[in-house]
């Protein structure tokens, strides 16, 4: 087959005429197109129908006698073009072709020679038409054209016999290299597309930041000199676009224990997040890979978060044994020995399939002081390497590195510092909300939150708690995950604005409101505190409820977060949220140290007159 990229190319197969090998010929009457086509002898005549159904092009159109023994024509448009953009000199000189070189269509006049396009052919078993058919569901199709041919035109073909040329082709080298380029120009109007869509992004957050500054002009700034100096924006908002669905951005990681996929969706949920250690054990990687990844397995359709299993570190440590190859496991479901290695790490998550993922990282409690710490610090750096070396799925799936230094400044700043030199998607907060205190708590994420870039996500693991997320979200976190909304759920407490309700109460046994008035949540919405109150000791139906429940009052807080963020008042937000949570205004002094550091400033002034009287 001869070919010239762009131009249309006509292709005869089975022909009539006997010869050594396959002849290419042109047409002048479509100019500046060129018209080849292929002569060659009977006895090739099916591997070389083989190859074309197998190694044609989507611009290819199949020309062929109805009804008779026929050669086939094939026709190359070109890109863009359809069917009906076919010159009318063209479909002549396709007609006049194949029918000249059918052996019975050649005998006879007053013949229709049908076409269609490449992608409606398929191979059939007998010979009538060279293995070729047209699917069924074609067939009658407008897909399927004819045009009349009413006897043999010598001028035609003696204009295209002139041209004829010996030609090979490699049907094959020709797809694939199509095919190839294919991709090529996809993978490059991507990198285009991605680049113009980082200038829009940062044109926005340029804008928004002139928008913000307004609000902060007229505060004053605090700055305590054990902190680092105030910032004239905290707050973020943002967009994260995965495979599958879109993330807004400040956000909590919803959690699947005691609810259905379809419950956390209807909830507004926006990413779930997976135990990479427990999966991994139970159903194993195997089997989620089987289903085609978590996403099909649980039928979630949009995005996914996975831990890397180091948490079991410190949750499992009587079990564990830690060294510079990873962690060594005894399994709590059967007591056999596991272990989980950077490399192994990554490969469970590969199988999962989720489109944010965690480095596997030295974890140590929050509390441990001395050399351990700098050990597990530096460690998770190289960890982190082995976990990108390892790492297979990077266009699809985002692997996030894991901020450790418990709670020594220099350490935490030197673990930020070395891993923004990797080239990573975003990054983890790691090693708090266990059990330090208040002060050294918001002081470390401050101080993390100013190292990291502002132009990829900050995640603090394991903060749940609605003042907690507030604080953060101040300092500059944009996604967090905790069990506190359904290990809640278990003790029979619902989260509401300024605390939680302890459903076991007495005093709740004649309250016939729903837990709060404002959620839209299926359990407030058909549920009293009364009945609530009623099977929360008796019946594991109320922890469903009450999970269902709590994980919407998250959602939701994290809802106004982000509205607030974006209408532009995110100070008066969070005062009005702090003064419902502490009616009397007696805050607790880190959060008021925390939110001065970003320039919202509590009432403290009023705090004070309060408790002096």
């Amino acid at each position: 087959m001869g070919r010239v990229f762009g131009d249309a190319g006509l292709i005869c197969s089975r022909p009539k005429l006997n010869k050594e090998a396959p002849l290419l010929c042109k047409s002048k009457t479509y100019s500046p197109n060129r018209v080849t086509c292929s002569l060659g002898v009977h006895s090739l005549q099916r591997g070389l129908d083989e190859e074309l159904l197998k190694w044609g092009w989507p611009e290819d159109v199949w020309f062929h006698v109805d009804k008779v023994s026929s050669a086939h024509v094939y026709l190359r448009l070109r890109p863009g073009q359809t069917i009906d953009d076919i010159p009318t000199a063209v479909l002549e000189d396709a007609a006049q072709l194949v029918k000249a070189n059918s052996i019975q269509g050649s005998k006879m006049n007053d013949v229709d020679v049908v076409y269609t396009m490449w992608t409606n052919l398929k191979k059939t078993d007998g010979m009538e038409v060279g293995q070729v058919g047209i699917h069924k569901e074609k067939e009658a199709s407008f897909s399927v054209r004819k045009i009349r041919v009413a006897k043999k035109s010598n001028e035609i073909l003696n204009r295209l016999n002139k041209t004829k040329q010996v030609a090979h082709p490699d049907l094959r080298a020709e797809r694939e290299k199509r095919d190839r380029e294919e991709r090529e120009d996809k993978k490059r109007l991507l990198r285009e597309q991605r680049e113009r869509d980082k200038e829009e992004e940062r044109r926005k957050k340029e804008e928004a930041e002139l928008s913000y500054s307004y609000i902060y002009a007229f505060l004053p700034s605090i700055s305590p000199p054990t902190l680092p100096p105030p910032r004239s924006t905290c707050m973020r908002y943002s967009v994260v676009f995965a495979e599958y669905g879109i993330t807004h951005q400040p956000t909590i990681c919803g959690t699947l224990k005691g609810l259905l996929p379809d419950q956390l969706e209807a909830l507004g949920c926006q990413i779930m997040l997976g135990n990479t250690y427990h999966l991994g054990t139970r159903p194993g990687p195997s089997l989620i890979m089987k289903a085609g990844g978590l996403h099909k397995f649980m039928n979630w359709n949009r995005a996914l978060l996975t831990d890397s299993g180091g948490f079991q570190m410190v949750s499992l440590l009587k079990l564990a044994e830690i060294t510079e190859e990873g962690v060594k496991f005894q399994s709590p479901y059967d007591g056999s020995e596991v272990m989980l290695t950077p490399e192994r790490s990554i490969e469970i998550q590969n199988s999962i399939g989720a489109d944010i993922i965690m480095q596997l990282d030295d974890v140590v409690k929050t509390t441990t002081v001395g050399p351990r710490v700098e050990e597990a610090m530096h460690r998770t750096t190289r960890w982190l390497d082995r976990c990108l070396k390892a790492h297979q799925n990077a266009d699809t799936q985002n692997i996030f590195p894991i901020v450790q230094g418990g709670l020594n400044t220099a350490l935490r700043t030197e673990s930020a510092k070395q891993l923004i030199q990797r080239e990573v998607s975003g990054f983890a907060i790691g090693g708090l909300s266990g059990g330090e205190s208040k002060d050294d708590f918001w002081k470390m994420v401050h101080l993390t939150t100013d190292l990291l870039p502002e132009d990829k996500p900050r995640y603090l693991m394991g903060v749940g708690f609605a003042t907690d997320l507030v604080v953060c979200c101040a300092l500059g976190v944009d996604m967090f995950d905790c069990v506190f909304p359904t290990r809640t759920a278990r003790f029979g407490c619902a989260l509401v604005s300024g605390g939680q309700l302890n459903l076991k109460q007495k005093n709740y046994a004649n309250d016939f409101e729903p837990i709060d008035k404002e959620c839209e949540c299926s359990t407030c919405k058909r549920y009293t505190r009364a009945y609530l109150h009623t099977v929360v000791t008796v019946e594991t139906v109320a922890c469903h409820l009450l999970t269902i429940h709590n994980i919407a009052y998250q959602l939701r807080l994290m809802q106004r977060i982000r509205d607030s963020i974006e209408q532009q008042c995110f100070p008066e937000f969070v005062s009005n949220f702090m003064r419902t949570t502490y009616p009397s205004k007696e805050y607790p002094q880190w959060i008021v140290d925390a939110l001065a550091a970003v320039n919202i400033l509590l009432d403290v002034a009023e705090v004070a007159a309060e408790n002096s009287v």
